[in-house]
């Protein structure tokens, strides 16, 4: 089953999703079912989950976002951090 099916999705402007566990996967889950979609996040992501993304636009100010195309999945953060390897 879709997830936009699951969660009774038409055609959604926004969808926003809370808690613990499972954001990032279902986030992407979500936007790859629909012909474009722009996905940013209030949190943190690992700077491997930006692969999930067909555009990943770094946006420092409001002109950057005339960087999204018009198909795929866009992810839009701000300025990536570093991450420390585990070795």
């Amino acid at each position: 089953m879709r997830l936009s099916d699951a969660l009774r999705l038409k055609n959604p402007q926004s969808v926003s999703f809370s808690g613990a566990g499972g954001k990032t996967t279902a986030i992407f889950r979500l936007a790859r079912e629909f012909p474009q979609a722009i996905v940013t996040t209030t949190t943190h992501l690992g700077t491997w989950q930006t692969s999930l993304a067909n555009q990943h636009i770094v946006a420092t100010k409001l002109s950057d976002l005339d960087e999204i195309t018009s198909e795929g999945v866009t992810l839009v953060t701000g300025e990536v951090e570093e991450e420390e390897q585990n070795l």
